[in-house]
């Protein structure tokens, strides 16, 4: 009986919980009927981007073109400056950017460029479409007059016509044109003539005038392209056809010119310098007497001279065998011929002494200003070329090397100094003193880091931070003329007494290379102002050329007259004491002293101390000198 109600109990449950899934699935059905629609993000539009090209615009036009009535929707597009010769202005692609499918355009110019007519040729009109590429084209003719360019070139064909791959390049912002030297034809003038028809204009009223440039270039040995001197290169605005009658451009200095427009000779001098005082040579040096070049070059006793590029690289090597004249040659005695090539500028450097002598290459000369104005290529002399103003010298158109006979044991010193202490006093004034301490930065001045060091074989080289006005950079001054400078030359060390320490010494520094020809010593030279960052003020530093009361042993000549400037520091005493500061106190330093100038003077007189930088054994601090002794670096844990 139990059992029996068990069984119908479990019987009548299923038949409930049968009726009660139907209602809940009947329930269900009802509730996704009555949802009610909310907000929703639709899928995006398909688009497409309307796109096209401009031909014969040219480079600084600008063109306002658009594809609907819409004035928003207009766009304007600027051709780029040429950057490499062709025979057409580049093609300038432009976008109205991407397009709703369905959209309908209709691309017109609303905006000419100067000088030109541009017109829709295919492509303008349709429907944007999907996956189907749009390409307008448009193309742009002149509309205003246009000029002829001539470029003449000397008959002669060693000047430039018969050099490899010789060309003449036309420059203007709309295009860039190159013509092989070979198009040209003998003209009435008896000159070869490269014309570039119609790449001229005139663009009077417009906001940019029109300009033009012309260079001539061709590949040098080393397959590179090499410079050449164009007279009349530049030019705007031009009302008439250019460089047909006697004016406008050509290559070379002069139409007459047969020698090369685009290579140059390097020579130089050869001569003996000697200390105020001191006696001369001439001649062939000593044991310098091999029978040909390739001897010279390995005689211990012939002066070898090496020119190298910006990056090092030997270019050429030549053997001098006494002083005089030279010119870089070849086995045969045949004059080398270098280019002007973007690494071409040559460094000449001693590679080997004469037995007993000490060379030095000049730089354009002490207390010298003739620096500006250089056709690029020129050839290289002992005297430098005219410059472009009235008075001046080109820079780096000379090559003057001095030697000088080492000094004797007694004579030499040696070793890094940093300028710690000047005292200058100008006739009628009170001595002004300034002291250059570097654990001190309220003290630093351009001095701080002015460093001059002494090499055994009786050369100097003093490093300087300098400007004409004598300021240094700071926050709120423009850097316009800041520049590390240098002198380098010989110096001449006597000790009467043969004591040091005792002030009876004379320094003669022969300045051979002087980029600070500052000249004389400045009437502003004070100390750092107050505040710190109020630059205006602070000084730099005079180079060994302004010290007071020096020694001419000749007469200044422009573009000439190097190696004949003598400063001199007189009471000259070396000693050594403790520094007491820094990271090695306890450490003993070198101190030279003397004074520029014997009062009473015109020029006044200064007072130096110089202080050998500190280092510390097993770390990155002291003085490093290079085996050449043309550079040296110093590291100390403040300053360099």
């Amino acid at each position: 009986m139990f059992v029996g109600d068990y069984m119908n109990t479990n019987k009548n449950r299923s038949l409930l919980w049968t009726g009660a899934v139907c209602a809940l699935v009947l329930a269900g059905c009802d509730s996704i009927k009555d949802v009610q629609s909310g907000p929703y993000t639709p899928l995006p539009t398909e688009r497409e981007v309307l796109k096209g090209v401009i031909y014969g615009l040219g480079g600084g036009r600008s063109i306002t073109l658009a594809y609907n009535t819409n004035p928003d929707d207009a766009a304007s597009f600027l051709g780029a400056q040429p950057s490499h010769p062709t025979d057409e202005p580049e093609p300038l692609p432009f976008t109205f950017g991407s397009l709703e499918v369905g959209t309908q355009y209709n691309v017109r110019v609303v905006g000419q460029p100067f000088g030109k007519t541009c017109t829709p040729v295919s492509g303008q009109t349709g429907t944007i479409a999907k996956g189907v590429a749009t390409n307008v084209v448009i193309e742009c003719v002149s509309s205003i007059d246009r000029y002829d360019l001539t470029v003449r070139i000397p008959a002669t064909p060693e000047v430039f016509a018969a050099l490899p791959e010789a060309r003449v390049i036309l420059t203007t912002g709309e295009q860039m044109y190159a013509k092989p030297a070979t198009e040209a034809v003998l003209g009435d003038d008896g000159h070869l003539h490269l014309v570039f028809p119609k790449t001229l204009y005139n663009a009077a009223g417009q906001p940019t005038a029109f300009t033009w440039s012309v260079s001539a270039v061709f590949t040098d040995p080393e397959g590179k392209e090499a410079r050449c001197q164009i007279t009349g290169a530049t030019g705007s605005n031009p009302a008439n056809n250019v460089g047909s009658a006697a004016t406008g451009p050509y290559v070379g200095l002069s139409l007459s010119q047969t020698t090369s427009a685009c290579q140059f000779k390097i020579s130089g001098s050869v001569a003996y310098s000697a200390p105020p005082g001191g006696g001369t040579e001439a001649g062939t040096f000593p044991g310098c007497d091999g029978a040909t070049l390739a001897e010279r070059m390995e005689d211990p006793d012939c002066l070898v001279l090496e020119i190298r590029d910006v990056q090092a690289v030997p270019k050429a090597r030549y053997a001098v065998d006494g002083y005089g004249l030279f010119t870089f040659s070849d086995e045969n005695g045949d004059p080398l011929y270098f280019s002007s090539t973007v690494d071409a500028i040559y460094d000449v450097v001693v590679v080997n002494h004469p037995t007993g002598r000490t060379c030095v290459v000049g730089d354009g000369g002490a207390v010298s200003l003739y620096r500006t104005g250089t056709f690029n290529p020129v050839d290289i002399t002992e005297k430098a070329a005219l410059g472009a103003a009235p008075n001046t010298r080109a820079w780096g158109t000379r090559l003057n090397v001095f030697c000088r006979a080492r000094p004797t044991p007694e004579k030499t010193l040696a070793g890094t100094y940093r300028p710690t202490k000047w005292v200058y006093t100008k006739p009628g004034s009170d001595p002004l003193t300034v002291t250059y301490d570097n654990y001190d930065t309220t003290k630093h001045n351009s001095g701080s880091s002015d460093m001059l060091t002494f090499f055994d074989d009786g050369t100097f080289l003093f490093g300087t931070h300098a400007r004409v006005t004598r300021a240094m950079p700071e926050p709120g001054v423009s850097p316009t003329g800041y520049s590390a400078q240098v002198e380098h030359g010989f110096y001449d060390y006597e000790d009467p007494d043969g004591d040091p320490s005792t002030p009876d010494g004379v320094i003669r520094f022969t300045l051979i290379t002087d980029t600070n020809p500052t000249g004389a010593f400045p009437d502003d030279f004070g100390t750092v102002p107050q505040p710190l960052s109020s630059g205006a003020g602070r000084n730099g530093t005079a180079g060994l050329s302004a010290m007071p009361d020096p020694v001419l042993t000749g007469t200044p000549e422009a573009g000439a007259g190097i190696g004949i400037w003598h400063a001199v520091l007189h009471s000259v005493s070396k000693s050594r004491f403790t520094f007491g500061l820094g990271v090695n106190p306890d450490q003993q330093l070198s101190r030279i002293t003397g004074t520029f100038g014997t009062a009473p003077n015109v020029y006044g007189t200064v007072e130096w101390t110089l202080t050998e930088p500190q280092s510390v054994d097993g770390e990155f601090t002291g003085s490093w000198i290079a085996r050449d002794h043309r550079r040296f670096w110093v590291w100390d844990y403040l300053t360099y």
